[in-house]
């Protein structure tokens, strides 16, 4: 019987989602910039603006988005 080696395919799903989350919230940070005229002053703001949901300030709890809020960049 064969039984195939699954061990680092779960790491690897995790960080493609991760970076799709991650692409996701940049575009929506670009999105609240295009209508306000100025980048949110966090994260928060894009949920309460409707632009993300409140899962999806993280990937995790071990990964976290940081956000630079003059220049609108989200990082891992």
């Amino acid at each position: 019987m064969f039984i195939p080696n699954l061990t680092g395919k779960s790491k690897e799903i995790s960080d493609k989602r991760c970076d799709a989350l991650l692409q996701v919230v940049q575009t929506q940070v670009e999105s609240f910039y295009l209508d306000e005229g100025n980048f949110p002053e966090d994260l928060n703001a894009l949920v309460t603006a409707n632009y993300i949901k409140e899962n999806q300030k993280q990937c995790s709890e071990e990964q976290k988005f940081d956000y630079d809020e003059k220049t609108g960049e989200v990082t891992l």
